[in-house]
């Protein structure tokens, strides 16, 4: 894919042997006497594959020129590496303790579950009336009860992306080394390798970031956390209207820019990278220079309404509504009845009751197979 268009299968291409640089020269040679470039040439793509041996990571190299039909050349270079061999560097290793901290917290939530079945089981087989006991007489009544719920779907998705992941690396580990062998004179195309090997950190880091995100549920144990989780469940449809306002806002200053200074400037050139630009402006990257070049006078227009609206507007109403759900969920703990309060515990007790049952009570530990929690 090049810089405007998408050159498929069609064309001329042509293989060179990586091993016999005389044969080599004189097929350049023979395409330079034949001509193979000429002016109605649009694009030129080069595949590579290299290999470093100090590190035993394989790179496929994608190299386009292309030529517009003004005349302006354009040249991209991609380039992605991927490795067949996992925890040998040092680096690795530490991969190999996060693997296995992943498998520990996917044995002690699968745990977890187990006790959430339990607790769908005696709610659906409960002698008393109640709004679960109607599934007694429906298929599989249980496991529709307790799979169908926000905090199963919400597990069974970290484990999908555990089992996906662990998957991908098995198969990038016994993939054939005979096809990553440089001794073979033809082209392998590694693309899918690639796009594979990175998929297995992606799965990872996304699993990593859902289970971090987890652990959030199990501050609402502690009464002087739980305040704060409240708090923005409580206002989950303000802070959404603010989310809808803000994005708004940032799309409307993106196709400002685009408007002004998309013509001269490639950060603006496009909507979609004009809404990328915009957000590192938030974060304080902007060259203002190059706006200013572009038009004096409304580089400085632009520059203040953002400034303006999104800092000392937009910001400070963020502030304001999470400050005023905070208050308000405040004032609700503190009318509650002191017998409704489960305990005074410290945070760091109901962490190791958590995940150190034995260590003490299992109260805290059985409040997650409850309403409570």
């Amino acid at each position: 894919t090049g810089r405007e268009l998408e050159y498929g299968g069609g064309g001329f291409a042509v293989e060179f042997h990586s091993n016999d640089l005389k044969r080599y020269l004189e097929m350049l040679r023979q395409l330079r006497s034949n001509e193979w470039l000429d002016s109605k040439t649009r694009a030129i793509v080069v595949l590579l594959n290299v290999y470093n041996p100090n590190t035993h990571v394989f790179a496929p190299v994608q190299l386009i020129t292309e030529r517009f039909m003004s005349g302006y050349v354009h040249t991209i270079a991609r380039i992605t590496v991927l490795k067949t061999d996992f925890y040998h560097s040092i680096a690795e290793k530490f991969h190999a303790l996060f693997d296995l901290l992943c498998f520990v917290c996917i044995a002690y939530f699968l745990k977890i579950e187990r006790l959430y079945y339990d607790v769908a089981w005696r709610k659906v087989n409960s002698n008393k009336a109640g709004p679960l006991t109607e599934y007694q007489h429906k298929v599989c009544g249980t496991c529709r009860v307790w799979f169908f719920t926000q905090h199963t779907l919400y597990e069974m998705l970290i484990y999908l992306m555990y089992f996906s992941s662990s998957i991908l690396r098995i198969s990038a580990y016994n993939d054939e080394k005979k096809d990553l062998s440089f001794s073979l004179h033809f082209y392998r195309d590694l693309t899918s390798s690639a796009y594979r090997y990175h998929s297995i950190f992606i799965l990872d880091s996304l699993m990593l970031l859902f289970l971090a995100l987890k652990m959030f549920r199990y501050v609402k144990l502690s009464d002087s956390m739980n305040v704060l989780i409240v708090s923005l469940q409580s206002g989950k449809y303000l802070l959404a209207g603010y989310v809808i306002i803000f994005s708004g806002l940032m799309t409307a200053f993106a196709l400002f820019g685009h408007t002004i200074f998309g013509k001269q400037l490639e950060e603006f050139s496009e909507p979609m990278i004009s809404v990328r630009t915009m957000i590192m402006v938030l974060f304080g990257k902007l060259d203002y220079g190059r706006i200013e070049e572009v038009d004096p006078v409304m580089a400085p227009t632009f520059f203040f309404l953002f400034e303006i609206i999104i800092y000392f507007v937009s910001i400070n109403m963020f502030l304001a509504i999470v400050n005023y759900l905070y208050l308000r969920t405040s004032k609700l703990f503190s009318s509650r009845p002191s017998n409704l309060i489960e305990g005074n515990d410290s945070f760091l007790q109901l962490w190791i009751a958590l995940f150190f049952p034995w260590l003490g009570e299992h109260n805290h530990f059985k409040m997650v197979t409850q309403d409570k929690a």
